[in-house]
């Protein structure tokens, strides 16, 4: 039937396919390319992707931290007397400072300090804050992995006197992280008091097993993390500028 046509709209058919070829072809090419970017960042957790400049150390990426493995179920048991023994210790005092702090942030943490004034804390806080929820995160990621039950869970013998954080997400201790986190950096700024502050935010995070929501493990898991974080941190230039900022 193409014999029959004339020649300009032939001419006219050719172009018009060989058109729609390279409109398929360069759509085909476009597709591999995006696929491939697809592909190749799939591997980075959404915080690499923010939109934070690239040396922020806000987006070191959590897997770059390690803890050791979660305790097995038979040294879980191994420490439930400890806890008991702290859940007959503990005051009511404890418990409602603990109750104040269900919601974990620096201010929260380090607002009732005896060690560091309220200023002092205020002064600090726009860039501690953000560290602390960075400590956050990272111990999120590791709860998320081991998803170890809560020690009232594990054992009913074991009372909490706050309300019970609901899922398997005991280890590491993500307050523990928060306040070891935070108080190492308050040292770091005011060091006349580094010894004293440092011991609050270790009493911060042993408060955690006390009131009955933590094994000692989660806790000590916690504060081994925030050291490496806090020393990740100080080796970090961006966040060296924020902190010479601060001090100044």
């Amino acid at each position: 039937m193409q014999n029959l046509l004339p020649d300009s709209i032939k001419i006219q058919v050719l172009a018009r396919t060989s058109a729609m070829k390279t409109t398929n072809l360069i759509r085909l090419r476009t597709f591999i390319v995006a696929s491939s970017v697809v592909t190749f960042f799939a591997g980075f957790p959404l915080e690499v992707l923010s939109a934070a400049p690239a040396d922020d150390w806000s987006r070191i990426p959590s897997r770059d931290f390690s803890i050791a493995d979660a305790p097995t179920v038979d040294e879980s048991r191994a420490e439930i007397p400890e806890l008991l023994r702290l859940q007959g210790l503990r005051t009511q005092e404890e418990c409602e400072l603990s109750e104040h702090q269900r919601h974990p942030s620096f201010d929260v943490l380090f607002e009732t300090s005896e060690v560091v004034t309220p200023d002092e804390v205020n002064a600090v806080s726009p860039l501690f804050s953000r560290a602390v929820d960075f400590g956050l995160r990272v111990a999120n990621y590791f709860k998320s992995r081991y998803r170890r039950v809560r020690p009232y869970n594990f054992d009913s013998a074991v009372e909490p006197c706050v309300t019970p954080p609901s899922g398997a997400k005991s280890y590491p201790s993500s307050h523990a992280t928060m306040a070891a986190v935070g108080a190492c950096l308050l040292a770091e700024v005011y060091p006349d008091r580094a010894a004293k502050i440092r011991a609050e935010g270790v009493k911060l995070g042993k408060l955690r097993a006390r009131v009955g929501v933590h094994f000692p493990s989660d806790v000590k898991a916690g504060q081994d993390l925030a050291q490496d974080i806090c020393e990740r941190l100080l080796r970090e230039p961006t966040f060296q500028l924020e902190l010479e900022a601060v001090r100044n």
